[in-house]
């Protein structure tokens, strides 16, 4: 039977979710990066930042993007992502926006490994930029919604402890070896 193992690190912005991802790639998985931050980055369309303001098409565009990274993954090898399509769950939520029928279809169309990855928000590491605009108060904020969307999408949450990246990194691949997906 041939498979395509997807797994997710999500988390709240600011978690190291990034810098846990170079790791992953360090050790020679493929890895896709956070769509919505490449795409603010990129100038493609600027986010809206406020509460209540129309932000759809910012959010089609992230979740096309999620969907051409799932898509992406080869058989029989493993691939990490930063975030998933269920996370524009969170964001709608936080929004106060209901979801889209078209990414309530990707998330039951579009299905990663059963246990997801979730960094904490860790306050002695967070800080803003110029596209991670949000307060720490809006961080635990996603944190609780990222877990809550995720349990309902019917994935099973792993809460990685505040540590240090290779600790995260021997807990991911001893949580893979113990599931019952196929072994790495």
């Amino acid at each position: 039977m041939s498979i395509s193992k997807r797994i997710i690190l999500t988390g709240a912005p600011g978690t190291g979710k990034t810098t846990l991802l170079h790791a992953v790639r360090g050790k020679g998985y493929q890895i896709f990066s956070e769509v919505a931050r490449e795409l603010i980055s990129g100038g493609k369309i600027p986010p809206v930042w406020n509460k209540g303001k129309d932000d759809t098409a910012f959010g089609d565009l992230v979740l096309n993007e999620r969907i051409k990274q799932f898509r992406k993954a080869k058989k029989n090898e493993y691939h990490f992502y930063d975030r998933g399509i269920p996370d524009a769950l969170v964001f709608s939520q936080l929004m106060k926006k209901q979801p889209s029928d078209q990414l309530k279809q990707a998330i039951n169309e579009y299905r990663y490994s059963k246990k997801v990855f979730v960094l904490p928000p860790w306050k002695e590491i967070y800080h803003s930029d110029a596209v991670r605009k949000e307060s720490f108060e809006q961080v635990l904020e996603i944190h609780d919604y990222t877990i809550e969307q995720y349990v309902k999408a019917g994935y099973s949450c792993v809460i990685l402890p505040k540590c240090t990246v290779q600790e995260r990194l021997k807990i991911i691949f001893l949580n893979l070896q113990t599931s019952s997906e196929p072994k790495l």
